[in-house]
């Protein structure tokens, strides 16, 4: 409520820690997500994640969390939804390649036909056909596409445009956590 009521974030203990730095912590992999204001942060903290994890190339591995960025009837998946590879199949002989995930929820879809370009891209690719799935990777979002959703230990990243408005940013970043929050602010931000 502190930040919601216009306050610049703080400190509240072990639970709720403030800091102020430009960088990214380097233990970031270790939160279970990470919350960021712009998609540029997203992309970059995505690859960043993924290399201290030990993941390499363009497309998930089996184990790396994605998430969904469309509404997907033919596979009941859906905008926002969170999930970790079991498999993917792609090779030449494919003209698509499909991915089977495990939902938060412990439902298994497969043979998910999917835009591999979507991977690692800022903007959503709106041109690709309804009947492929979009996801990126999912250890980094965006505090918008993270409404709705919690998690134990929450690392977010306040580098958002100064002209931002914080107070709402702020408080749906922070209710994300149930646990832990970690909150860096950058030096360079003035608070409002």
């Amino acid at each position: 409520h502190h930040v919601r009521n216009h306050h610049a974030p703080k400190t509240f203990g072990p639970e709720a820690r403030v800091i102020e730095t430009s960088v990214a912590p380097a233990d970031a992999h270790e939160y279970d997500v990470v919350l960021v204001g712009k998609n540029s942060t997203r992309v970059a903290m995505n690859a960043k994640i993924r290399k201290a994890l030990g993941y390499a190339g363009d497309l998930p591995e089996p184990g790396e969390r994605i998430v969904c960025l469309r509404n997907n009837k033919k596979y009941a998946i859906f905008n926002g939804m969170l999930a970790t590879v079991l498999a993917v199949h792609a090779d030449d002989r494919m003209d698509v390649p499909e991915i089977d995930v495990v939902d938060d929820d412990d439902k298994v879809t497969k043979g998910i036909r999917f835009a591999p370009e979507q991977f690692g891209c800022e903007d959503r690719l709106d041109d690709v056909s309804r009947k492929r799935g979009l996801f990126d990777f999912g250890y980094a979002l965006t505090v918008h596409k993270s409404q709705g959703s919690s998690w134990k230990r929450v690392l977010v990243l306040e580098w958002i445009h100064r002209d931002t408005s914080a107070a709402r940013w702020r408080y749906t970043a922070a209710t994300r956590a149930e646990q832990e929050l970690v909150y860096c602010v950058s030096p360079r931000r003035t608070t409002r």
